[in-house]
């Protein structure tokens, strides 16, 4: 069997270099680091040195003494991370940068992974601002699908406030079972101090829509119409969609008497056509109401009509007694 020897040749500098302590280059003659390469890079797997296999595995971004930046895979360390997690992170206070040329920054976490943007002490995340002045600062439009409050609990309420953390205004509130936001599975919004909540459209509508059996309250948490109003109402003009009540004027319409009114009166105690007090119960139908009165409007001047006829008869008879 034929042996083979196979020979690898080693550049003399590149020994040299590595043997001595100085510095190799690829891609220039005049390396400044322990190896320096001018031109583009092709890695299939990068392996950091620093840290362990039980804590984290880093590499610095930097140069001896001054570092910037890195990137860590973290296995179990709290402060970057919940453990198993890829980390980029700075030394001192430099802010950690995304930038795209004319692309988009896209952060898509697949499958059940997640993306934690972690800044340190007092830093904080911009979005669309390169000095974010909250922890997460967006100047620009943003799509959520899903709102999820933070504050509060799942057994009384979830909510958010709208404001800054040393004054709120307002906020948005999943109210589970507190009776001071609602009866509870409700949505709330609600303002703190002495503010007004206002809702106002350009030149569009303001629609309270509630489907189904829902109805709106002002002033009760258990609204019974689909506008209940437990207060007052002032309004310059009231419309009510309703009938009418001229078929009183109609030849075959029946007419009580008054004797008969008056007889109904003796008897129960109110207008004919209408529920007693006690069966209303404190509440009337406006429709229902007004159309019974204009019925007795037009009955009385139906009255008044034939009142002033016997009138004008009984003043002819006397003119004729008197000639």
């Amino acid at each position: 069997m034929k042996k083979y020897i196979l020979i690898v040749l080693i550049p003399s500098f590149l020994f040299a270099n590595y043997m001595f302590g100085q510095h190799i280059g690829i891609g220039t003659t005049n390396p400044l680091h322990e190896l320096d390469v001018r031109g583009t890079t092709s890695v299939q797997y990068l392996y950091p040195s620093f840290g362990n296999d039980t804590l984290y595995k880093f590499l610095r971004i930097g140069e001896g003494g001054n570092y910037w930046g890195g990137l860590m895979y973290n296995v179990s360390s709290a402060t970057y991370g919940p453990g198993d997690n890829m980390a980029f992170f700075t030394y001192g206070n430099r802010d950690l940068a995304l930038r795209a040329g004319n692309g988009d920054i896209i952060l898509h976490p697949t499958g059940n992974g997640d993306v934690l943007l972690q800044p340190r002490r007092n830093g904080k995340v911009g979005i669309g601002t390169a000095t974010p002045n909250f922890e997460l600062d967006v100047r620009g439009t943003s799509a959520i699908q899903y709102l999820y409050p933070s504050f509060g609990n799942d057994t009384i309420y979830k909510f958010l406030r709208i404001g800054t953390p040393d004054e709120y205004w307002a906020g948005i509130m999943y109210n589970v079972s507190s009776p001071s936001y609602g009866e509870g599975d409700n949505l709330s919004i609600f303002t703190y101090g002495s503010r007004d909540i206002t809702m106002r459209a350009g030149n569009g509508n303001i629609v309270l829509h509630p489907t189904g059996n829902g109805n709106v309250g002002i002033g009760t948490g258990t609204p019974d119409f689909k506008l209940d109003v437990n207060g007052g109402i002032r309004a310059k003009e009231v419309l009510v969609e309703s009938g009418w009540s001229d078929h009183v004027f109609l030849p075959e319409y029946k007419l009580n008497s008054l004797e008969t009114e008056a007889t109904f009166i003796e008897q129960n105690g109110h207008l004919s056509g209408f529920d007693s007090e006690a069966a209303m119960e404190g509440m009337i139908n406006v429709e229902d109401v007004t159309n019974k009165q204009q019925v007795k409007i037009e009955e009385m001047m139906l009255h008044m009509i034939q009142l002033n006829e016997e009138i004008k008869a009984l003043k002819a008879k006397v003119e004729e007694l008197e000639k």
